[in-house]
């Protein structure tokens, strides 16, 4: 009956029979020795190989958490900083708000004593009460103007600041997704 080298696995290729292979063994132990040898040194090889390569997957692992660290503090300082121009673009909003209010009762009560003027009826005054009410209309249309203009201003830097603050969210998704788990 036929049968296997015990070293076969390792490149003996001698065909045998049950009955010879005790034989086969004492005869070739130089030879099984050599393959012995060459497997060893070729796994030393491969072991060799794989300590370089998991060395490298380390340091490459290494680099990638120290990138992605600093993406974290990159995106934590813009994140501060974006709160702390939107916190002073609020409170610019809320002054300017205030004095057009101010300037708002201002005009209205203006026009009112401009009013009270005309309805006395009294020659100077009634020229007087003229002028001063086209005076107040135009410190009221100044003031709608120079309001209208500073709210445009502070709108369109309020919506630069939202895309800001998008594309900031946006690039620490980014550089999460690249980051390995």
């Amino acid at each position: 009956r036929e049968a296997r080298c015990t070293f076969a696995d390792i490149g003996c290729q001698v065909p045998l029979s049950h009955a010879n292979l005790g034989s086969h063994l004492e005869e070739c132990t130089q030879g099984h020795l050599m393959l012995l040898m060459r497997a060893v040194l070729d796994q030393r090889d491969v072991t060799q190989a794989l300590q370089t390569r998991i060395a490298d997957l380390e340091a490459e692992n290494r680099e990638l958490k120290a990138a992605r660290e600093a993406d974290k503090k990159a995106l934590e300082y813009h994140k501060a900083d974006a709160a702390k121009v939107l916190g002073a673009i609020t409170n610019q909003v809320g002054t300017i708000e205030a004095r057009v209010v101010v300037a708002e009762k201002k005009s209205v009560q203006d026009v009112k004593d401009l009013k009270k003027f005309h309805e006395d009826g009294v020659g100077k005054v009634h020229k007087r009460a003229e002028d001063l009410e086209k005076e107040a209309k135009k410190r009221h249309e100044v003031h709608q103007q120079h309001h209208s203009a500073v709210v445009d201003a502070l709108k369109g830097e309020l919506a630069g600041l939202k895309t800001s603050l998008s594309e900031l969210r946006g690039s620490g998704t980014e550089a999460a997704a690249r980051a390995p788990s």
